[in-house]
This record gives structure tokens, C-alpha cells and sequence, in this order.
């Protein structure tokens, strides 16, 4: 049942869930998939999101890449309890 929490998924049912995660953000250019999906021109900028979450034991347990309209994408930062 996809109906719920994806990470309660991971955790309940195969014990790994994301408990760290590395993002990296970059522009590229719209493929002509994007211009269906996002209703943008070919070649217009977009931000690509790459994503990989990390359970408690190092194991990489999601991986995501994600396209937006960088003409309506807000990033919002939240850092806690940073390390020196």
C-alpha cells in the first residue's frame, strides 16, 4: 500500500530508512519530455534536484532526480545542529 509514508514504508517493512541525505542542485536546460510534463520552450532553464538518502548503517537507500520550472521553484534551506 503506497497510500502512506514512504519512509514509514522503508523503515516498517525492510528496516532502512533515510536518516541522512545529500542533495545537489544545478541548472540545466529542458528536454523535450519537459516541454510536455512542465510546459516549458525546449532548452528552457530548469533546476535539477539530485537526491540520495542514506539510512543510519551508510547504505544508500533512495535515490531521486527531479526537474523544475526555475521560473516558479522556491528553495527553502533549514539547517539544525551543525557540526564543526
Amino acid at each position: 500500500d503506497l497510500g502512506g509514508s514512504l519512509y514509514e514504508l522503508m523503515g516498517d517493512g525492510f528496516g532502512l530508512r533515510p536518516v541522512r541525505a545529500v542533495e545537489r542542485l544545478e541548472l540545466t536546460e529542458a528536454r523535450p519530455s519537459d516541454v510536455r510534463s512542465l510546459g516549458v520552450r525546449r532548452e528552457a532553464p530548469l533546476l535539477l534536484v539530485e537526491r540520495i538518502g542514506y539510512a543510519a548503517d551508510g547504505t544508500p537507500v533512495e535515490f531521486s532526480r527531479d526537474r523544475f520550472r526555475a521560473d516558479r521553484t522556491r528553495i527553502v534551506i533549514e539547517s539544525t545542529e551543525v557540526e564543526e
